[in-house]
């Protein structure tokens, strides 16, 4: 049947606009500071640290100041989860210059020992050709100290129509197939 009763509906709503601007939008903002390191030049050290540890540590504060202003509780909240996402990546942000840094100081030891390789290659290429000259050299010298030992008797015998007189034969053959 009928019957009479008293019915009340409480609707609880609470003030989002105060948790937004407090806590929502700063975490935003320090989240896309820290990112600013990825533009930054990645030799410029000191500012990329400076960076990435102060928005950390402005983050741990918020994070520390936001849990203390709210009443304790022992279930997560999302504010925690939201402080704890903003975070992993203010860190992520510094954990990636890092790794960029240890790459770039890699690749460069890697580009010196390569560039120093190769220098020390060039070089005894270079002692091989050297030394190649110098043999070269004196295999003439000799020869042309042959030369001027029989230079009375055979004067007229290394005369050629290319003008290349008082040499050996073996320095004419090698000048003339181009072998220094």
């Amino acid at each position: 049947g009928e019957y009479s009763c008293l019915k009340v509906n409480l609707i609880f709503k609470r003030e989002f606009s105060y948790y937004l601007i407090q806590y929502y939008i700063p975490c935003c903002m320090l989240v896309i500071v820290s990112w600013v390191s990825f533009w930054l030049d990645q030799y410029a050290v000191p500012a990329r640290v400076a960076l990435g540890v102060t928005t950390l540590l402005t983050m741990s504060t918020q994070n520390a100041g936001i849990n203390q202003s709210l009443p304790p509780v022992s279930y997560t909240k999302a504010i925690d989860v939201w402080t704890g996402v903003c975070l992993t990546f203010v860190f992520g942000a510094l954990l990636e210059f890092a790794l960029v840094n240890y790459a770039s100081r890699s690749d460069l030891q890697q580009d010196k020992a390569k560039k120093q390789q190769q220098q020390q290659q060039q070089e005894r290429r270079w002692d091989m050709e050297n030394q190649a000259a110098v043999e070269a050299f004196e295999a003439a010298a000799a020869a042309m100290a042959a030369h001027d030992h029989d230079h009375d008797h055979h004067h007229n015998n290394y005369l050629d129509d290319n003008h290349i007189a008082d040499y050996s034969s073996l320095v004419r053959d090698r000048m003339e197939n181009g072998v220094p």
